[in-house]
């Protein structure tokens, strides 16, 4: 039977009966790609790194440094050559893949991301699985859902239902699944994907307690209430934490940026470069303390803390710093894999290491050690993604202890206080914004006859990218910095007419000058149902919205109207 096949029988199905099929399809499928995903990484940190941290240091250290070289310059290559928009987490491309691209993603880059994440963080990358786990997810859903008959422009459920389902297996944490996809994806508590979401959520939650178990992802000894003069310390944890976070995303970005600009060193060669640095200071620590926290996701020593088993408080403020290094410069230089686990495993140390500076002066027990982990982690990590419920449920599901809740909640409310002194957006957003990507939300309509009294300037790109130096050193600019395929040419002030990106790439290689596509403009008054005419005619597939003084105000394309009406009937 081929997909055509597979497609006819779906079709004849009752219309409840195939929602609720493909539903099932995908949240299992999800689900199953990222317990795959976890057991390939899991498999391949154990039989590397881990097993070499048994052998000799005279050993350790020249075995170590190969795996992670190896490992590095086989995720450059893969990238470099198959797939440059895998790299990173995951979460970007898939917020992406969902208002630019109506949920539509090739599956090459799942398959991509899926080898290379787990050779990067397995081979000690110091970055995280659930990012690469949520862009797994998303694309597989979205290509089972193609291949039960969607069309490429109606997939957006499909992706959500596939983050959710595959964050619920990677964690273990159905809850927290649902919630980040509505805070972080969405940016709407109240969307009408709800139901969607909830079910796939769920689904990935039967399907990694049927594979793995039901046992939390950090195994926590049941202890006593925590001491009330602890709270105190709560406030101060949450800020700690939240500066961590703030930290990692400014230094990410920066050193992101100016790589990006000035680097000379080629797009394979870098992740090699984050997994150098990795390994010196990765090494430096385990010589000190015997502890590989800084390799790959840091879970081992994360889960000692919790069972007693960690050892002298101040080896986590060692851990803690070399952490915050190590993680900026992997993400930065290109490696493959996500901010999760680094957020939270900084987190926790900013917890225990001032848990244990505390008790210097006040008494701090076992239970009150644990609970400022645990807030130290939430504050980290909803600080990094700016999504307070998510922050809260997710340390609540890791651990099963309710009883830390009402703390995780003071955190929370404190660290998202704090992180907006270091940045107004969280960290996926910045890294769009600094690849060129602006996620307008098109305006929502009810009836398609409305389009006649909607302005075109609510479904337009308002922040058009303008050329008005097309030389050779310009056009490398913009070329390396933003994704899109047309762009308007101003001179003079003026709208001269349109370049292409295949005409900017010749002009950064051969110094001439740019060829210039005539433009065709709209009035910013036109409605929507009259730009919808005028970009039938249009050169290139795209209008450029002029003000009554002839300045361009924005643009927009037929992928533009056709998102706005996909947005509008779902």
């Amino acid at each position: 039977m081929n997909t055509d096949d597979i497609r006819k029988a779906f079709r004849r199905l009752p219309e409840n009966s195939s929602r609720l099929i493909s539903a099932v399809v995908m949240g299992t499928v999800s689900g199953l790609s990222a317990v795959a995903f976890m057991l390939c990484v899991q498999f391949v940190f154990e039989n590397g790194l881990v097993r070499l941290s048994n052998m000799p240091l005279s050993v350790f250290i020249p075995a170590s440094l190969a795996v992670v070289l190896a490992s590095s310059l086989a995720v450059g290559l893969l990238l470099g050559k198959l797939s440059p928009r895998s790299s990173g987490s995951g979460i970007p491309q898939l917020k992406t893949a969902f208002w630019k691209d109506l949920g539509f993603v090739e599956f090459r880059h799942a398959a991509v991301k899926f080898v290379a994440g787990a050779l990067s963080i397995g081979g000690g990358t110091s970055l995280g699985r659930e990012g690469p786990s949520v862009f797994i997810g998303g694309t597989v859903a979205s290509g089972a859902a193609g291949l039960l008959g969607a069309p490429r422009q109606g997939r957006r459920r499909a992706l959500l239902m596939g983050a959710a389902a595959a964050l619920a297996a990677a964690f273990n944490t159905p809850l927290a699944a649902i919630t980040f996809v509505m805070e972080e994806v969405l940016n709407d508590l109240n969307s009408r994907y709800l139901g969607s979401i909830i079910l796939s959520a769920v689904l990935g939650a039967f399907v990694v307690h049927a594979i793995i178990g039901r046992q939390p992802a950090f195994e926590m000894p049941q202890f006593g209430a925590a001491s009330w003069h602890v709270y105190a310390l709560v406030p101060l944890v949450a800020a700690a934490g939240a500066s961590v976070a703030g930290l990692f995303q400014r230094w990410v970005l920066a050193w992101r940026c100016r790589i990006r600009d000035r680097s000379g060193i080629p797009l394979v060669l870098r992740p090699m470069v984050g997994g150098l640095a990795t390994w010196v200071i990765g090494t430096g620590v385990f010589i000190l303390s015997g502890k590989l926290g800084v390799f790959g996701l840091g879970y081992s020593d994360l889960s000692d803390v919790f069972t007693g088993r960690f050892g002298a408080w101040q080896i986590a403020g060692i851990l803690l710093l070399a952490k915050l290094a190590a993680s900026s410069a992997s993400y930065a230089w290109g490696g493959c894999g996500g901010i999760f686990s680094p957020t939270l495993m900084m987190g926790g140390m900013a917890g225990l290491f001032l848990s244990g500076l505390a008790s210097l002066w006040i008494p701090v027990s076992d239970a009150d050690r644990i609970l400022l982990c645990a807030c130290g982690m939430s504050a980290c990590f909803g600080s990094a993604v700016k999504a307070p419920f998510t922050a809260v449920l997710i340390v609540f599901e890791m651990t099963h202890q309710f009883s830390i809740v009402p703390a995780l909640m003071l955190a929370t409310l404190v660290s998202q206080a704090v992180s907006r002194r270091f940045a107004a957006a969280n960290m996926y957003d910045e890294l769009l914004k600094q690849d060129g990507h602006e996620l307008e939300h098109p305006a929502r309509v009810h009836a398609r006859t409305s389009w006649e009294h909607v302005p075109v300037t609510a479904i337009a790109s308002m922040k058009p990218v303008l050329v008005s130096d097309p030389s050779p050193a310009e056009s490398r600019r913009i070329l390396a910095k933003y994704p899109y395929l047309r762009f308007p040419l101003i001179g003079d002030g003026s709208l001269e007419g349109l370049v292409t990106r295949q005409s900017l790439e010749k002009c950064a290689s051969s110094g001439g000058p740019p060829g210039i596509v005539p433009a065709s403009t709209c009035p910013e008054s036109a409605s929507v149902h009259d730009a919808a005419g005028m970009l039938i005619d249009a050169s290139e597939g795209m209008l450029v919205i002029v003000g009554g003084d002839g300045g361009v105000l924005g643009v927009v394309t037929l992928h533009d109207l056709a998102r706005a009406q996909v947005h509008a009937e779902e």
